[in-house]
């Protein structure tokens, strides 16, 4: 797990240090989920103003369920894997880190550092906003006997829930003894 949030540690750290968080938004927000339970001012407000405005994108041309998909389709796993893929790619790391069981073992340990500590990102609602509150919970013992571990992100408006997203994430046939991640030492230049 330590090496989980090293590497998400240095990874949020290049992100902000050189303005890329629009470059990388979901790879952003799970670095944030592993290292922090809330979310405030200015990084809440632009977390919630770029969904509420994807939300509201996505509402124009289809319905509710549909829009609150099409978030998870924008910062759930898979846009969380493809930045993260990315990113190594940019400074010629280890992507095949990113298209093997090492991702798996990677997402069980990261699992475990989310799993009992829901990020909580709320800001002020702004006119037009459908929600103004966003916790992520992740619950290994939400699916009892299957090979999966369930990530719930739900949201609120005025702490009334307005809609709920779920993703999956595979268990390892056994929890990983070890875990070979790409080096760490991104350069920071």
């Amino acid at each position: 797990e330590k090496q989980v949030v090293y590497i998400l540690v240095q990874m949020r750290k290049h992100i902000e240090k050189h303005d890329l968080d629009k470059k990388y938004p979901a790879l952003c927000l799970h670095c944030d989920w592993a290292l922090h339970t809330k979310l405030t001012r200015k990084r809440a407000l632009d977390v919630l103003t770029e969904l509420n405005e994807h939300y509201s994108e996505i509402l124009k041309n289809g319905n509710a369920k549909d829009a609150i998909n099409g978030i998870g389709d924008r910062l759930g796993l898979l846009p969380f894997k493809t930045e993260f893929r990315r990113l190594l790619d940019d400074y010629d790391l280890h992507i095949e880190f990113c298209d093997n069981a090492s991702w798996t073992d990677f997402l069980y340990y990261y699992s475990r550092i989310i799993q009992d500590c829901p990020l909580v990102c709320k800001a002020r609602a702004l006119p037009g906003w459908h929600f103004d509150k966003v916790v992520l919970v992740g619950a290994p013992e939400d699916l009892p006997g299957q090979n999966t571990i369930q990530i719930t992100w739900n949201f609120l408006l005025k702490d009334n829930s307005v809609g709920m997203w779920f993703s999956h994430i595979a268990k390892p046939p056994a929890p990983p003894s070890s875990l070979i991640l790409p080096s760490p030492h991104m350069p920071m230049a």
